[in-house]
């Protein structure tokens, strides 16, 4: 029999990375042992969620015969009696809103596999907040970043999603015992050998490494853009898409010096929303430790010279007119 591990984000954690790149090397890791299913043409198992959610851009054709249910008996009938350790990855089974995943339902579809883990990944609330924003920014329309803070301060969620990591250990509770489930800290398995893909293939127990595998091109991971040039160009843009060249026009300009790290908060914002996590952040570690001893959610970490939102002034956007003079005058 398999054991299973379901890999549950959160979003903005390397997900995209990961799921990609265990996609594009399932044949490899399926010799060593890891068999990361192939369902569909997806590089991730967000189907998988359909018993419980509407799934985005998923048609209903796709579920096949019996619906999201009869896909949930065909892959346990497919994968349960398999030798090894299958993986699944699919954030959307973290999500609040949107349709919530029942955890004792799906425990109890998991039960055929010898062994069920189930890991999260937390990410400090800043960086977590402020890369939920940018991901919506690709696409039109997008709120207003104050207005996005502040609903996300008065409510405590971004997008549907949870910020007090938390939260996201009770609704596992509601299946999984505590002995069932492994909660990573982003900024801790990022600085480890071989990174987030490094973790996840330790905590397989495969005797690959990162290196080992070819990794998904950059354009297909996901990775936020400098924040400030996203929000500028969004303003810019609005109510529209951000043009596909804007975001590279605005690097070029170089409006914030060579390198220099920008925050989408001030930095009196920035205080407020760690302050109120503290706490929350503290009280996770506590239910964690009794199972992984060494577990802590990283403080937020704030390079010396990085520009807050309310920081930028008028050299800043001088620079980005001159570029942008220049984009229209190619």
């Amino acid at each position: 029999m398999a054991d299973l591990i379901l890999h549950i984000g959160a979003h903005k954690t390397a997900t995209s990375f990961l799921q990609r790149t265990l996609s594009l090397n399932r044949g490899l890791l399926a010799r060593h042992g890891l068999i990361y299913p192939k369902i569909r043409h997806y590089p991730a198992h967000h189907i998988l969620a359909g018993p419980w959610i509407d799934v985005d851009g998923v048609p209903p054709a796709h579920y096949g015969p019996g619906g999201p249910d009869g896909l949930w008996r065909r892959f346990v009938d497919d994968h349960a009696g398999l030798r090894g350790t299958v993986l699944l990855s699919a954030e959307v089974f973290s999500r609040a809103e949107t349709g919530r995943v029942d955890m004792a339902d799906l425990a109890r579809r998991l039960d055929p596999f010898d062994s069920v883990r189930v890991v999260y990944t937390v990410r400090q609330q800043p960086a977590f907040l402020q890369s939920i924003w940018l991901q919506r920014a690709r696409s039109a329309p997008v709120p207003p970043w104050s207005a996005f803070y502040r609903k996300a301060m008065d409510t405590g969620l971004a997008s549907g999603l949870w910020l007090d990591h938390g939260r996201v250990w009770d609704l596992l509770r509601q299946g999984f015992p505590p002995d069932r489930i492994t909660f990573l800290d982003y900024d801790t398995i990022c600085r480890e050998s071989g990174g987030v893909l490094g973790a996840f293939l330790r905590l397989a127990g495969v005797s690959l490494t990162a290196d080992d595998l070819k990794p998904a091109p950059p354009a297909q991971s996901n990775i936020s853009a400098d924040p400030l040039r996203v929000l500028i160009a969004t303003r810019m843009a609005e109510p529209n898409p951000i043009p596909d060249d804007l975001i590279a026009t605005l690097a070029a300009a170089r409006p914030f010096g060579p390198d220099r790290p920008t925050s989408l908060f001030t930095r009196a914002e920035h205080d407020a929303l760690t302050a109120a996590h503290a706490p929350l952040n503290e009280a996770l570690e506590a239910r964690v430790r009794p199972q992984q001893p060494d577990f802590a959610v990283s403080p937020p970490a704030v390079p010396g010279d990085i520009l807050w939102r309310d920081e930028l002034d008028s050299r800043h956007w001088a620079r980005i007119a001159r570029g942008l003079l220049d984009r229209e005058g190619r």
